[in-house]
This record gives C-alpha cells, structure tokens and sequence, in this order.
C-alpha cells in the first residue's frame, strides 16, 4: 500500500466472536473521554479534543462528520505523537535504523501512473485506456528490509505467513542483513503493527535476542521510507515485463539489488525541517532552472493533497521566486501577446499571481523531465516545450502548504538574512514583550521575531557567544542597539552566485563572527550555510561533507541535548541554564564509542566488554574522588557566583571553546564562567543575582 492510499478502518462487523472485545474496548474508550471534561458531555467532539491543536481538532471534526469511526481518531493522536517525539532527532538516529515491511507485486500488474493526452469525454476510448489481467495473472509476496546504507536482504514468502514463519524470517534474515550493512551498535529494527509482529510470541523472541524494535503508530504506512523503496522496485519490475512467476520472482531480486545506495539514504535522510538558509537555496533554484523558461497550461494540484487549488491558466507565462524567512514567493507573470484577441480569452489570467509556500517539514522544488516526476509532487507547473519539463512542489510528509494570491504572513517578522536592519530594530524595540521573559533557546523559534532562525541555527550561535540555552532572552538581549555599527553592510541579493569559500575562509569568518553579538550572528550564520549549500537542498549536490564540518554542536560528539518547553531538542555544551525543564532527563553528551553492543555474542566480545566495564568503573571512582563537592558549596558557587568570568590575567574571545584537556573539576568551574557578548549589560544581571553574558 502505498502513502497516498490509506485509508482509516471501518465499523467492525456486528457478528462474530470479536464483537464483544470490540465493544468494550470502545465503551472504555468512552468512558476515558468523559472524564477529560466536567462541563462537556461525553459525546461532545471537543471534550476529546480540548487538549489538541485546532488544527488538529478540525481534521478529528471532519472525520466526525464523514462518519469515520472512534479508532481513527485514536489514529490521528498517534500519530501526531509520534511526529512531535521524533521531530528532531537527529540524523545518526535515522541511519542506525533498519526498516521492514512485506508487499506484494503482481505479474501484470498496474505499477506506475500513466498520463495521456485526450479529448473531452474520451476517457472510455480503448486507446486512453490499459487493459487488465485478472487478479494481476498471479502475485508473489516479498519481505524485505534496508537501511540508510543500502538494501537488506529481500526473500519471497511462499506460503500464508503467520507469526511462526515471520520469526523464522526474522532469524534467517534479519541479522545476516545488519552485518551485512555494517549496522552501528545499538541498531534499532522497525516493523508495522501487523498482528503478526505484535503477537506475544514474536514479542518475546525480540526480547530474548536483545533487539530494540522502534514503537511504530498503527495505520502509518507513508511514514516507513520502504514504501517508497517499493514503489521503485514495482515500476522497474514493470519496465522489464515478466511473463511468468519465476521470470517474475528473478528479476525483482536482480532489480533489489541494483537500487543504488544513495537513494536509499536521501529517502532515510530527507526527514529534515529547511530552515531560512534551506528556503532561500529553494528560491534560488527556482531562479536558476526556470530563467528563460516558459510554462503554460494550468497550474495542476495532486489528488491527495488537501491545499487549495490555484486558479490559474495562461498560454505562455514565467516564474520568478523570493524567499522571507521560513517562506519562499513564486510569482507567475503572464507573457502579453501583440495579439489582444489572444490576451482576452475567457479563463486565462492576465495579472500576475503571487503562491506563498511554507515547507513544513520536507518540502522543496525540483525541476525534471515529465517522465521523471517525483512521487510526491503535490503542486506542478508544466512547460511550453517539447519534450515537456515540470517545476513541481515535493513534499512527502504533507505538513507543506501554498497560499494562491497570497502575501507574506502576517505573524512574521523580518528576514534575518535579508531585511536585517529592519529584523534587529523590530527585536530591540520590543524586548518589553513578555515573550522575552521565556528562555532564550525557545525566543529564538519565534518567527515573529526571528524569521528564519531554526533548530540547527540557534544551537550553532547559542554555543559560539557560549551563553546557556535556558536562562531569561531578556537578560541576553538588553544593552543591544538597534543600529549595528560594526555589522555587515552587503545586504543579500536574490539571485544566483557562484561563490564558493573554503574551509580557511570559512574558518576565519566564523572566528570573526564570534566577536559579534547575538543578532549580528542571527543574520551572519545562516549566510555562511548557504555559501556552504545548505544541509541537504542542492539536487546537484550529493556531498554535504562541507556542512557537517562547519556544524560545532548540533548533533556533533561530545554535545548534550535536552527538550525544550515545547519538546523541540536543544544541543548545547556545559551547563543548560536555570530555566531548564525540571521534568526533562538529565542531559549527557553524545557518545557513539561508549554504546554498548546488543547484537554481538561471540565470547571475545563479551570478555572485552567486561574488561571496557571493569575499567570504565575505575575510571568513574578515581574521577569522582578528585572531583567530587560538597552540596553547600555547589549551590553557594551557583547563587552568588552565577555565571561571573574569572578575575584572571588571561582573557578568552567571547564564545571560544574551553580546551579538552582541562581537568574535570576545573572545566565544571569554569563551566559556569561566561564570556560577556558584546553589548549585553553586566551590571544589572549582577545586581539581581541573574545570569550575564
């Protein structure tokens, strides 16, 4: 099945042995829902929804009013859930995960979409139509897994499967596959929650063979990236027409495992949130693929997606993109002919058309040929040429969305990258705002004052003025001018360059950016990320080597990470702030080397890792008697000291990493010793006993 054909299950039957479960569980199920509100009745849509989004309620209203059942409900929760858990984790975690699934192909089958030309009420013409084999001419039904790195092994399933021959499978093939990819320790297997893989037994097996299986939503079949990998297999199988079962069964094997590598890793990997720098990379590409271009016909929306149409047809027009913060503007602009007969046709438009995109979670524009649209474009604009070529809107997750006629939203601010004078003023003038009075990691997610700033921007300037992520914007903010004396004055054009810095330019740009204070970093940062092409935009570009060496603490080893108020991970390094959740674990720093293998029980193993265990132990007790305090003079440091720079001789640049050699006990020290960025007031902070930096 694949992402665009689910469907929520219906009433179960009235009849049956199950009928009986089914109804007390829904009558349970109620009878929760009543108790989440004294002033709402039990069957009110909103007591069971109060505590969600409206958005969120709006769509559980609509499934009320198409009739769906409760369970779908439940469905929606889920998987809401398991987005916002999972929103930013990191893209290791994804890597070192192996996902699974079964599906079945048919010899004859239909799969691939086919597009034709045709007249009006033509679609019944034998030539605008494919004909059909019963039941496909036969099926075969496969098990497969892959992961980031490549395929897994792909077997066919002969017979009926039940929860026996699925655990057979599961030990024949399973950990032969992760070998084979070379998984990571602590590698984490992924399967659905078909009866099958949710049965006791199957349960206890994985249990007993130390696999961690990944808690998956039910009814979430477009969130596993194999159904994509099954589509591929599916439209290749098709190109090379089999004619029976067996000619069937080789070349799905043969075309298993000729899908190249990288594919799999950008389906892995493409579970990203663009962030200012990645928007303004799609405009430019825009710009680039569509100069010169003309399009014509009418702008065409997917089935699926639940966006607005965009009415609007013209014979000849052009494309030109913007971009503001997390928002990208494509402007359609009609071609005038000489001839007024042509402009004055009934339906094709004659005035420009601003479409106002936001990307949500994995939106992003490619430009290909016809024949080769991706799967997930929603949003498509064909050319006047031949052979034809589209500019479609991808996104696989569907949390993107266009706006026709629309402008920049309201609720935004300024564009951190290209409206900087006017970003830093609107900041500084409001600091009375008591958004402010919130931490500091979670301010720099407003758009309303930060447009453009996300979750790998604001841990890269928070970690290079070294200030701690939880304590008061406010505190951070005061002192600051509107009026940047010392900033840079180049403002960012849109439009295409060719620069290309390298790692020492790069380098000495960023050390002379940590001498700045934090707004100057908002606009200076996500600049030096689109010279370096973004984490993972450019289509041109499968090497992001140049990114990942530039990030100093997201997702970097060594870094800690804790949720934020709003369940957003923050990475950062020393101490998180005294605002930090009091109800969030205990950060610790990311260390791949120190994971312990729960796949490996060879006996040399399991000696060298009682010898690692040994040793780690001793180590942890010498260190903890060198450095150990006593409670009293823990919090006496931290209330009277609060985060107060040595009185030393030396002095250390603002932001400037503390070495690694430095002993535990002096790092923690000086851990709470905070440079002060520039234009940040000390004296008041002292005075009040709060943080200065």
């Amino acid at each position: 099945m694949g992402w665009n054909e689910i469907s929520f299950p219906g009433p179960r039957a009235q009849t049956g042995p199950d009928h009986d479960e089914w109804t007390a569980m829904m009558t349970n199920y109620k009878r929760h829902l009543s108790t989440t509100s004294n002033s709402q009745t039990p069957n009110s849509t909103m007591a069971k929804t109060k505590e969600l989004s409206k958005d969120t309620r709006n769509k559980i209203v609509d499934l009320h009013q198409a009739g769906k059942t409760e369970s779908a409900i439940v469905h929606v929760q889920a998987r809401l859930k398991f987005a916002r858990e999972h929103l930013d984790d990191p893209e290791e975690d994804w890597e070192n995960v192996i996902w699974s699934d079964e599906t079945k192909i048919e010899l004859f089958g239909k799969n691939s979409t086919c597009r034709v030309w045709r007249r009006k009420n033509a679609e019944l013409h034998p030539k605008n139509t494919i004909p059909t084999v019963k039941h496909g001419g036969g099926n075969i039904m496969l098990w497969g897994c892959f992961s980031a790195k490549g395929p897994g092994r792909l077997i066919r399933v002969k017979e009926r499967m039940n929860g026996a021959m699925y655990r057979e499978i599961l030990s024949e093939n399973l950990l032969p596959s992760a070998r084979a990819l070379k998984m990571k320790r602590g590698w984490v297997f992924q399967h659905d929650n078909d009866p099958k893989h949710t049965a006791r037994a199957t349960k206890e097996w994985l249990r007993k063979k130390h696999f961690k299986v990944l808690e998956w939503p039910s009814q979430s079949p477009d969130l596993n990236p194999i159904e994509n990998l099954w589509r591929e297999l599916k439209v290749h199988v098709a190109q090379r027409q089999p004619q029976n079962i067996t000619a069937l069964e080789e070349i799905c094997m043969e075309e298993w495992a000729k899908i190249p590598a990288t594919l799999q890793h950008s389906l892995i990997c493409s579970i990203k949130m663009p962030e200012g720098p990645e928007l303004h990379l799609a405009s430019l590409y825009v710009n680039k693929m569509c100069d010169g271009v003309l399009f014509t016909g009418p702008v065409r929306k997917s089935e699926v997606s639940k966006n607005p149409d965009v009415p609007f047809t013209c014979e000849a027009y052009r494309i030109t993109a913007t971009s503001r913060g997390k928002e990208v503007k494509l402007t359609l602009t009609p071609i005038k002919s000489d001839e007024g007969k042509q402009r004055a046709k009934a339906g094709q438009a004659d005035q420009p058309m601003n479409i106002v995109f936001r990307f949500g979670m994995s939106g992003y524009f490619r430009f290909t040929p016809e024949d080769e649209l991706p799967k997930h474009a929603h949003l498509r604009f064909y050319t006047k040429e031949t052979p034809c070529r589209v500019l479609s809107f991808v996104d696989a997750r569907r949390f993107g969305s266009w706006h026709p006629s629309g402008s920049w939203q309201p609720g935004r601010g300024p564009c951190i990258m290209s409206e900087y004078e006017s970003f830093r003023e609107n900041v500084v003038s409001n600091l009375s705002d008591r958004t402010f009075d919130r931490p500091i990691c979670e301010v720099l997610l407003n758009q309303k004052y930060f447009n453009g700033i996300g979750n790998y921007l604001r841990a890269e300037i928070l970690y290079r003025l070294n200030i701690p992520p939880f304590v008061t914007a406010r505190t951070v903010l005061e002192g600051l001018e509107s009026e940047d004396s010392c900033g840079n004055k180049k403002h960012m054009k849109n439009e295409v360059t060719a620069t290309k810095v390298t790692s020492a330019r790069a380098k000495q740009k960023q050390v002379k950016d940590e001498t700045a204070d934090l707004l100057r970093l908002c606009h200076t940062v996500p600049l030096e990320v689109v010279s370096l092409g973004g984490k993972g935009y450019d289509p041109e570009k499968a090497d992001y080597s140049d990114f990942e060496a530039w990030l100093q603490c997201y997702c970097v080893d060594g870094m800690k990470s804790i949720r934020d108020h709003n369940g957003r991970t923050m990475w950062f390094k020393g101490h998180p702030g005294p605002m930090a959740p009091k109800d969030s674990k205990s950060p610790k720093a990311k260390k791949r080397a120190k994971k312990e293998d729960d796949h490996d029980y060879t006996a040399k193993k399991k000696v060298a890792q009682s010898r690692s265990a040994s040793m780690t132990k001793k180590i942890t007790v010498k260190q903890e008697t060198i450095t150990k305090t006593p409670k009293r003079e823990k919090d006496t440091h931290v209330k009277e000291a609060g985060y107060k720079r040595k009185k030393t001789g030396k002095t250390r640049e603002a932001g400037t990493p503390q070495h690694e050699k430095t002993p535990a006990a002096r790092r923690r020290k000086s851990s709470s010793t905070e440079p002060t960025a520039a234009g940040v007031v000390k004296k008041d902070a002292l005075n009040t006993g709060q943080n200065c930096y």
